[in-house]
C-alpha cells in the first residue's frame, strides 16, 4: 500500500476515534494497460457501496510499485 494510503487510513481512524475494522483483505491484479480503467472501475464500486444501504463496504488501495489493488471488504 502506497504511503499516501496508508496516511489516509490512520486519519480517517484517528477522526472516527476508533480503527476501522475490515473482514477481508484480497490482491487485485490489473493489466499494466488497464490500471486507469480498474482505478474507475473500483472507485466506482466503492462510491455505490457507500450508497446502498446494507451493501458490503469497499476500500481499494493501488499497491505501490505494483500492477495490483488491495481490497478490504467491511
Amino acid at each position: 500500500m502506497c504511503v499516501a494510503n496508508k496516511e489516509l487510513l490512520q486519519k480517517s481512524s484517528q477522526a472516527s476515534g476508533s480503527p476501522e475494522e475490515f473482514f477481508s483483505v484480497s490482491t487485485i491484479a490489473v493489466n499494466p494497460d488497464r490500471i486507469d480503467e480498474a482505478y474507475a472501475c473500483l472507485a466506482e464500486v466503492a462510491e455505490a457501496t457507500l450508497k446502498e444501504e446494507g451493501a458490503k463496504i469497499y476500500r481499494f488501495y493501488k499497491t505501490e510499485g505494483k500492477d495490483e489493488f488491495v481490497c478490504m471488504e467491511k
